[in-house]
């Protein structure tokens, strides 16, 4: 299941366009999700959208797919997504929402994602307790 706890529109500051790659002055979509399983809160995700290429995005579309949605109604291609994998304290905030035990550290996956014509579309932060969280990664190199 997932939990919407946050909707909303922003406009990109400098702090946050340092801290993202969008752009000074893009509109922004805020959002916030946390993800239950088995009855459990395991991960918080907080993200943002570049509100013209998630047009019609509504809280309930956030609650079920995403990317379902932009692939499939917007017939948006997703080409690219970096990541970048850091172990960091959890926060108040992080203890608040999720049923962390006596975890004090959290898994925290950071993606910048692209469209097909290079457009960074999405960031977001997936904060996720460490006991539920597996890393695989699949390198191949062609000569």
């Amino acid at each position: 299941q997932t939990k919407v706890r946050v909707f909303e529109h922003l406009r990109c500051d400098a702090s946050l366009a340092e801290k993202t790659g969008f752009a000074e002055g893009d509109e922004l979509l805020r959002v916030e999700r946390v993800r239950r399983f088995d009855g459990t809160n395991l991960i918080f995700d907080k993200s943002l959208f570049l509100a013209s290429c998630v047009e019609g995005l509504t809280p309930e579309i956030v609650s079920k797919s995403v990317f379902d949605y932009l692939e499939g109604e917007l017939g948006m291609v997703i080409t690219t997504s970096n990541r970048t994998i850091t172990m960091e304290y959890a926060t108040a905030e992080d203890r608040e929402v999720l049923d962390l035990l006596d975890f004090d550290m959290l898994a925290v996956v950071e993606n910048h994602t692209f469209n097909n014509q290079g457009v960074l579309f999405e960031v977001t932060w997936s904060r996720h307790r460490p006991d539920y969280f597996t890393f695989y990664n699949s390198a191949v190199r062609i000569s």
